[in-house]
């Protein structure tokens, strides 16, 4: 599977919606089918914080027009060339597809209903090199946040409006290419992940 999937991935233009809750899903959704409006090439990887959710993913895809595959850890299919969706159906996938997606979104951020419980930890996607959008409410890892923004290595988004804009320049400036120039990124995951990853456990315990 990592062969075919990194081979098939490499060739598209792709972002991510990681750690993602419900409604999230469908705000990307949207933003990605008009997307696809301008970037006839582009791939969403939607890795689901609850696999148990996928489904309920899959329709809303179905719902859109969205040509879609699940992909499990013991699949050996490829990407299909016309897959516009990839929902991620398994376990401890993060690192592998964020080694190649290098815009990602991560979720329990972009609803008011996380106002006072939101954020997940983006400390992994920053480690891959990967620039991090989220959403207004992520009280649970603020700090850090807060310091990635500063440093430009992530960015805030009031609402799906915003997220579809940062999205398209994203693309049009960097093009199709998957973008391994975020060296102060993986610096900085580097000394976050060996200094705090006690507590950070505890947060997600």
């Amino acid at each position: 599977l990592k062969s075919f999937t990194i081979k098939s991935i490499k060739k598209r233009m792709v972002w991510c919606a990681a750690s993602t809750h419900s409604g999230e899903e469908q705000i990307c959704l949207e933003i990605h089918k008009t997307l696809l409006n301008k970037f006839n090439n582009l791939l969403l990887v939607i890795i689901p914080r609850h696999l148990n959710r996928v489904n309920e993913i899959t329709s809303i895809c179905q719902n859109l027009n969205l040509k879609f595959q699940i992909f499990s850890e013991n699949d050996e299919k490829i990407i299909k060339r016309n897959t516009q969706v990839l929902v991620v159906n398994s376990f401890g996938q993060l690192q592998k597809y964020f080694n190649y997606c290098k815009k990602v979104f991560i979720g329990k951020s972009l609803l008011p209903k996380f106002n006072n419980s939101g954020g997940q930890n983006p400390l992994e996607a920053v480690y891959c090199g990967c620039k991090v959008y989220h959403g207004p409410y992520v009280s649970n890892f603020d700090e850090i946040y807060k310091y990635l923004n500063l440093k430009n290595i992530s960015a805030e988004v009031k609402d799906s409006q915003e997220l579809l804009k940062k999205l398209s320049l994203d693309f049009i400036n960097k093009g199709s290419k998957n973008n391994n120039g975020y060296k102060e990124i993986e610096s900085y995951g580097t000394k976050i992940l060996s200094s705090s990853i006690k507590e950070i456990l505890k947060l997600e315990k």
